[in-house]
């Protein structure tokens, strides 16, 4: 049993984190100084960090989707992936449905391993902070300040981040302002408890119940063995942890890479307004601190969406390509899109 849930998980998650977007596979003749590629002092800086893959699954996956590769290891700018990628379109995406949140020109992806193992996680986790330090020194050089830094990661990828974590801080007497986005994160005791590290100045957990994946491989600590939790067992006033669904249905993993990335702005913002009220009785919060409160908090975020395409295995190609279903009802899909997108959203 433990066998067949770790093929399952090597096969499954290998192309998904993957595929299609061709993590930091450069252009020929393209631009590899990162300060040649930005105009204007950002409020924030986006790293994005992919999941779990391996060679043999992207090699299956790619017999029919032709466009699956292996990117470059380590920090790379966005404008450095192919015209064709698909985390390149989810970038613009992303800024055009929130570009206060996220901007284009500040863009940067994480290329790692992929393997599935707790070394492999935190060797990456090491040479992301050392990415990490040396994309901030650049800003810092350029710039005269260190931006704010987001990490925004998938599955395995937030685990990499959490590795990260342990080594912080990036610099002796200068804070950055860290906030961490984790995407369907399996959740586990080796590195649970570093989402309360003190140098994490916000985070934000997005998980949903109908994410078999994201809980399935078992794994030791101590001796014993578990499996992966969806979120965090933290009483951390600045951990927003949010279960999502659309149509009155839990997302699946395949869901939650790249369909529902449209609404990954939403989800934030509407974090963002609930949260607040539900701490603001404690006053050291706004002192910057990391207080806790009596227990963890976890979120709902529902909305409608029609044309939302739900992962059904055959349609796996479509599901990570981000294809909407085409709805019979005129206006509905753009009208609840914008609706949801919406910073005064309450669903």
């Amino acid at each position: 049993m433990k066998f067949l849930s770790r093929f399952c998980v090597i096969f499954y998650c290998a192309g998904i984190s993957f595929l299609g977007y061709q993590i930091n596979c450069a252009k020929p003749n393209a631009v590899n100084e990162h300060s040649e590629i930005r105009s204007l002092s950002p409020e924030f800086i986006t790293i994005y960090v992919h999941g779990t893959t391996t060679k043999v699954g992207l090699k299956l996956l790619s017999k029919f989707c032709k466009d699956v590769t292996f990117g470059k290891p380590g920090v790379h700018h966005f404008d450095e992936l192919p015209e064709i990628s698909l985390l390149l379109k989810d970038a613009k995406t992303l800024q055009n449905c929130d570009n206060r949140r996220f901007d284009c020109n500040h863009f940067y992806t994480f290329g790692w391993s992929g393997s599935l193992s707790f070394k492999a996680r935190e060797k990456a986790g090491k040479e992301l902070y050392d990415g990490t330090v040396k994309l901030l020194s650049e800003y810092q050089k350029k710039y005269g300040k260190i931006p704010k830094l987001r990490i925004w990661t998938f599955s395995h990828g937030g685990n990499v981040a959490l590795n990260m974590v342990k080594l912080l801080p990036f610099f002796e007497n200068q804070p950055v302002h860290l906030e961490l986005l984790l995407v369907a994160v399996p959740v586990q005791k080796v590195t649970e408890k570093l989402i309360e590290h003190p140098c994490i100045t916000q985070s934000y957990v997005i998980s949903s119940t109908r994410d078999l994946m994201q809980v399935l491989d078992t794994y030791k600590f101590e001796k014993k063995r578990y499996t992966p939790a969806r979120f965090f067992d933290t009483t951390a006033s600045n951990c927003r942890q949010i279960k999502v669904l659309i149509n009155n249905r839990g997302l699946g993993h395949a869901d939650l890479l790249r369909s529902f990335t449209l609404h990954l702005p939403g989800a934030l913002n509407f974090a963002d307004q609930v949260y607040p009220t539900k701490i603001a009785l404690l006053p050291e919060v706004f002192g910057g601190k990391n207080q806790k409160t009596e227990k963890p908090e976890i979120i709902e975020y529902a909305i409608q969406d029609p044309g939302f395409r739900f992962f059904k295995f055959l349609n796996l190609k479509q599901c990570v390509r981000g294809k909407r279903k085409k709805c019979t009802v005129k206006n509905t899909p753009k009208r609840l899109i914008k609706s949801a997108l919406s910073s005064n959203l309450i669903p």
